[in-house]
């Protein structure tokens, strides 16, 4: 059985995906399928007739980059990655991959395993378990979802300095098993505040307003971080911003 994933990100912030999966019997490219799943789910809604010209993989990724230059086609063995890699529940290095301009930043994850060995906060990435990870080359980093807990992983990355500029870092990490939250209340630096990792349906906007409302009656103010959030279900985003806005505003 041969499938096809479709993988339609909402414009919103920059790339949480919206996955559609369609399995066909034999290996001809579904094409009636496609056009269906793209003209009722992107979010722009282009009309079924003008994806007559998508008659193959090619041509779709070619279609969806006019659309928007979030969008393409995944091959199932990159959309199992992508599952396994924004699961709550994961055996790993605890480390979110984001692109930041020409750089890739590694974010560790709250009380994770690389927060557990020494990695505090974001830093440029140089090169995981000696991998350089190139974000066009799946190959370079699909190994991510591949670790047997114990596994001794090396991480270097660039850490800035105030009196030296960026400086080398270097950790080893013990995969292990952990959470991986969308949405986390932390302490940072003396500071409580509510990060948000991603937009997501499975820790939605109830979860959002749980920790919004624990963090004023404890703190009194309220912070919310978003710079570390790559972007999310749009949906998700327009049930968060309707947590701060008037009942009778319609938010779209």
């Amino acid at each position: 059985v041969s499938s096809y994933v479709v993988m339609l990100l909402s414009l919103i912030i920059s790339s949480w995906p919206m996955i559609l999966l369609a399995q066909k019997s034999s290996s001809d490219f579904p094409k009636e399928e496609v056009i269906r799943l793209v003209s009722t789910q992107h979010y722009l809604q282009p009309k079924a007739e003008e994806l007559a010209q998508i008659n193959d993989m090619n041509s779709l990724n070619a279609y969806l980059q006019k659309l928007d230059p979030y969008s393409k086609y995944l091959p199932p063995e990159q959309n199992e990655f992508y599952k396994k890699r924004h699961a709550l529940q994961q055996v790993g290095v605890g480390i979110n991959i984001l692109i930041h301009g020409d750089h890739l930043l590694a974010v560790p994850v709250y009380q994770g395993p690389a927060y557990q060995a020494g990695l505090r906060w974001p830093r440029y990435l140089i090169s995981l378990n000696h991998h350089n990870i190139v974000p066009d080359d799946f190959a370079s980093f699909s190994f991510l979802t591949e670790l047997s807990v114990g596994t001794k992983i090396p991480l270097q990355v660039l850490g800035e300095d105030k009196q030296q500029g960026y400086q080398e870092e270097n950790y080893t990490i013990t995969v292990k098993s952990f959470e991986n939250h969308a949405i986390e209340y932390l302490n940072e630096s003396g500071i409580n505040l509510i990060r948000i990792h991603q937009f997501s349906p499975a820790e939605g906007s109830q979860q959002l307003k749980s920790l919004v409302q624990r963090s004023l009656q404890r703190d009194k103010y309220l912070i919310m971080d978003l710079r570390y959030c790559p972007g999310g279900s749009l949906y998700e985003v327009i049930d968060a911003v309707s947590l701060f806005l008037p009942a009778e505003l319609t938010v779209s």
